[in-house]
């Protein structure tokens, strides 16, 4: 507890810690990632980390614009291909139920009739 009190870490923030220095994604840390990651917050932020954490940031914004525009195109082109098909007449639901009322007929086997 001296050494998370010497980072200024407080306990209720032990969740934060572990998940920032679970690397692998794991839900828990081996004590590789515990020690290297302690040692990574020893000290005071630097101006030059905390400008490669904007730089990271303000890419993956660009990149989270740019899909949003790729499925904002998607869906303007869905549209428009939707809009475009070609619904079948109203009368057409009869034409097919007569063709295959014929086609049964001549089969013998007309659904629903003997």
């Amino acid at each position: 507890m001296a050494y998370f009190n010497a980072l200024q870490i407080e306990t209720r923030d032990i969740h934060q810690l572990v998940a920032l220095l679970d690397d692998d994604c794991s839900g828990s840390i081996g004590i590789v990632e515990f020690v290297d990651g302690l040692l990574d917050l020893k000290g005071a932020a630097k101006s030059l980390d905390i400008h490669v954490i904007l730089r990271q940031n303000q890419l993956q914004m660009r990149l989270i614009q740019h899909i949003e525009d790729m499925v904002e195109q998607i869906a303007e082109c869905m549209e428009i291909a939707i809009h475009h098909l070609d619904p079948l007449p109203e009368h057409s639901a009869a034409i097919f139920g007569a063709a295959f009322i014929r086609a049964s007929e001549a089969e013998g086997n007309v659904p629903g009739f003997k």
